[in-house]
């Protein structure tokens, strides 16, 4: 039988910058590789090669990758695109139409195949044709890049970390989604900081340390550690920082998100936002901060509010780490090169965010955010693409925040942030 997809990559990376080295890998139909290893390790330029996006950000491959028995460099776009389905961790990278019927049906359309709403309506979609893509949840935008990839027939799935934005709900019927997807002889590639989360699908397991494998084979359940021992004792406080009074909001297109809903968040801790995708979290941050702006209702703040999205790159100014800490420290380089050093940015100042792992750039966006004079930190998924080690760094600089009198509200769907939050508010619209 032959492999779906190939790899022998003697090196590959960026002009100066990092690299990754001898990593070989072989997918066979109905298999499903995890690639797995700390923020930084080189997940992020691997994919790059495996969807032959490498060259596009600058960067350089040396060996060869196969798509079945052809060369990914002799492929043109339209055969990749029709081929291999990739959902990057930013899930809304990949979309182009304005609701969510029109990016469905141009993607079908692109691959020659008709607009049928089946694989769309099987992943909860169906009532959501209408609604503007912007307004989609990080978890609904994945689930309408999958359902496009399924109704295309592809016969390679890559998806990279697609848990960091997904609820519980969703996990389970992502792996439902996989299961189906391996029965029916496709291949599949995940990235992922949670590894054991598909230890009852994978076949194979590649390890990455330092920019090489440090093991590469069949799954072993004793690579991996997912622990994360950190806990906070829970603060109270009668301070109201933020005060949401019966606001209306909804998109262009869309229903009501929030009927005449109110809220109070108390100051100087840490309050969590939970609910399922698509409940307004993200919404309901960025009308606390200002962002948007409800139809009928008011926000009133005690302090200043800082916000930082999902998507880190929405939250940048500067095109690097060091421009953009130095920014953020008003030129203070003791300021910039110390919180530099406490989120393990040194290695990556001066490369282009541009090029940095997802976990490397959130981080880069929450050091920045800690340098700034503010008083409430809105946080959309902090820990969203990180492993432990950078999870348990944002989380006790957060607790030291909350510590110091700062206000920390944040939405989450990762378990390891509830050990530190102080309040839960479980979001549901209305």
């Amino acid at each position: 039988m032959q492999p779906v997809i190939y790899a022998e990559i003697r090196e590959a990376g960026y002009p100066n910058g990092f690299t990754i080295r001898n990593v070989e890998l072989e997918l066979y139909p109905g298999e499903l590789l995890v690639i797995a290893g700390e923020s930084g390790s080189g997940k992020t330029t691997l994919v790059r090669v495996l969807t032959g996006t490498i060259e596009l950000v600058g960067g350089y491959y040396r060996g060869k990758v196969l798509i079945g028995n052809t060369p990914i460099n002799e492929i043109s776009p339209d055969e990749f695109y029709s081929k291999v389905a990739y959902i990057p961790q930013e899930p809304w990278f990949a979309l182009i139409g304005y609701s969510v019927e029109t990016e469905y049906c141009h993607s079908l359309a692109v691959a020659g195949h008709t607009c049928e709403f089946f694989d769309l309506m099987k992943l909860g979609l169906g009532r959501k044709l209408k609604n503007p893509t912007y307004g989609l949840s990080a978890g609904e935008t994945q689930r309408l890049i999958w359902a496009e990839s399924l109704a295309r027939d592809s016969s390679i799935f890559i998806l990279d970390e697609p848990l960091v934005y997904i609820d519980r709900y969703a996990r389970e019927m992502l792996q439902s989604v996989v299961k189906t997807t391996l029965k029916d002889g496709k291949a599949v590639v995940v990235v992922d900081h949670n590894p054991l989360f598909w230890k009852d699908l994978a076949s194979k397991i590649i390890y990455l340390q330092n920019g090489q494998p440090i093991y590469s084979g069949q799954w072993r359940n004793d690579l991996i550690s997912h622990s994360l021992t950190f806990n906070r004792g829970v603060r109270s406080s009668d301070e109201v920082a933020i005060r949401v009074e019966n606001i209306w909001f909804k998109y262009p297109g869309g229903e009501y998100l929030f009927r005449d809903f109110s809220l109070s968040i108390k100051g100087k801790i840490i309050t969590g936002l939970t609910g399922p995708n698509g409940s307004g979290k993200s919404t309901l941050l960025k009308i606390m901060a200002g962002v948007l702006k409800p139809k009928r209702g008011k926000v009133i703040g005690k302090g200043k509010r800082i916000y930082i999205p999902e998507n880190p790159l929405l939250y940048f100014t500067k095109p690097t780490p060091w421009e953009e800490l130095y920014y953020a420290s008003n030129g203070d380089e003791s300021k910039l090169l110390d919180i530099a050093e406490r989120f393990n940015l040194k290695k990556v100042l001066h490369r282009p965010l541009a090029r940095l792992s997802s976990g490397e750039r959130r981080r880069v966006a929450l050091a920045s955010a800690f340098l700034s004079k503010y008083q409430i930190y809105l946080l959309d998924e902090p820990t969203g693409g990180l492993d432990d080690a950078s999870s348990r760094e944002v989380l006790e600089h957060l607790t030291e925040m909350a510590d110091s009198g700062l206000t920390i509200i944040l939405s989450t769907h990762d378990e390891r942030v509830f050990r530190i939050l102080d309040e839960t508010v479980e979001v549901g619209g209305e």
